[in-house]
């Protein structure tokens, strides 16, 4: 579970570019500033603590296990692109995946003795998830910036991360049914991105087979 933490991220990273779905992105600047957040963890520790299971323990997996980590890569990525560091046009998924590289190597090595797969299986999986969703709803609303298309994004970018500490604080309270229900919830329009990207990438190479299919 360990090696899962430490690995789903990058490989998922890199089969995403590999099929397209995904473009190049800034990767100096995400990992510096993904390697400066696990550093400060390492420094500085978590900036919150539970010690039971109430609605203390959901603060806790929103801020520090769960939906801030996939949420600061996106903040930065949009501060980047303001102050004209990186273009708008940097894809955000792959800038927010080359991020939390170095801090899932972190959490491998500090989840390491828990050996629980909420931690090393679950969190990998729903930072990915989160990341596929916000990308989707922010290249929503730079494609098309009408009311119609805002609104329900931003929606969408609200409900994710707190639907992903819900799913979280299920399963780590050992309430199996309503933590599958969470997650299945906040995966469909991770789906729907990928789904969306993998068909925009084929629509876009057609006219290149095409051409080179010519007599």
């Amino acid at each position: 579970m360990s090696l899962f933490c430490l690995l789903w991220i990058p490989v998922f990273y890199f089969f995403i570019r590999s099929t397209g779905v995904a473009k190049e992105s800034k990767s100096g600047w995400a990992l510096f500033f993904g390697g400066l957040t696990a550093l400060s963890l390492i420094l500085f520790g978590e900036f919150s603590e539970s010690t039971d299971f109430g609605i203390s323990r959901w603060f806790y997996g929103f801020i520090d296990i769960v939906s801030v980590p996939a949420l600061l890569p996106f903040i930065i990525w949009l501060f980047l692109a303001a102050i004209k560091k990186i273009s708008f046009k940097t894809d955000s998924m792959g800038f927010a995946l080359l991020w939390l590289i170095p801090l899932s190597i972190y959490r491998a090595a500090d989840w390491s003795s828990l050996g629980t797969p909420v931690m090393l299986v679950l969190v990998p999986a729903l930072w990915t998830i989160q990341i596929c969703s916000l990308s989707f709803f922010i290249e929503c609303i730079m494609q098309k910036p009408k009311w119609y298309v805002i609104v329900p994004a931003c929606i969408g970018i609200i409900a994710v991360p707190l639907i992903a500490a819900t799913s979280w604080w299920e399963f780590f309270s050992s309430k199996y049914l309503s933590g599958y229900l969470f997650l299945f919830a906040v995966s469909l329009p991770a789906l729907i991105s990928l789904i969306f990207r993998a068909r925009k990438q084929s629509l876009a190479e057609k006219p290149l087979l095409l051409t080179f299919n010519e007599p």
